[in-house]
C-alpha cells in the first residue's frame, strides 16, 4: 500500500445512512489515512480508470455495496476486472452487502482482488480491524 502507516478506503454505498453508521463507527480509530464515500459506482470507476497511473490518487481498499442503481456492484467487478491490472497499485476490494444470495457471495472467490464478503452489520465491525489483516506492501 502507499503508506506504510495505514491505508486509505473508499467506501461505494448508495445508501447515505449506512456512510453515517460507519463514520461514526470508524470515529476515534486512526486505522485508515483517509476514507472517502461515494453514493455510486460510476464516479468511481471513472476517476480510478482516469488516475490508473497516479497511486497516490488510489484508493487501497474499496468497501463495494452489491446492490446499487445505476452501475450495480456485479458490474462494477466485471468492469474493474478488464481494468486493475493496469492499474498503478493493487487495491483490494471488500464486498459489504445485504444480499443473502449464495451466488452474490461466490464473487469473494471469483476474482483475485476481491478480499472477503461480509454483511452490512459485519461489516461495520469489521472496518475498524482490517487493515491490520491486508498485507501493506505488495
Amino acid at each position: 500500500m502507499s503508506d506504510t502507516l495505514s491505508p486509505s478506503l473508499l467506501v461505494i454505498d448508495d445508501d447515505p445512512l449506512y456512510h453515517l453508521i460507519l463514520q461514526q463507527k470508524l470515529r476515534g480509530h486512526q486505522v485508515y489515512k483517509s476514507v472517502a464515500y461515494s453514493l455510486s459506482a460510476e464516479p468511481v470507476l471513472e476517476m480510478i480508470i482516469e488516475e490508473r497511473q497516479n497511486a497516490d490518487l488510489l484508493p487501497d481498499i474499496i468497501f463495494l455495496d452489491l446492490e446499487m442503481p445505476g452501475l450495480n456492484g456485479r458490474n462494477f467487478l466485471q468492469l474493474f476486472n478488464v481494468i486493475h491490472r493496469s492499474l498503478e497499485k493493487w487495491i483490494d476490494i471488500i464486498i459489504i452487502s445485504s444480499s443473502t444470495e449464495q451466488a452474490d457471495r461466490s464473487l469473494s472467490r471469483s476474482y483475485a482482488f476481491v478480499k472477503g464478503y461480509f454483511d452490512k452489520a459485519s461489516g461495520l465491525d469489521m472496518a475498524v480491524h482490517l487493515p491490520q489483516f491486508i498485507p501493506k506492501s505488495r
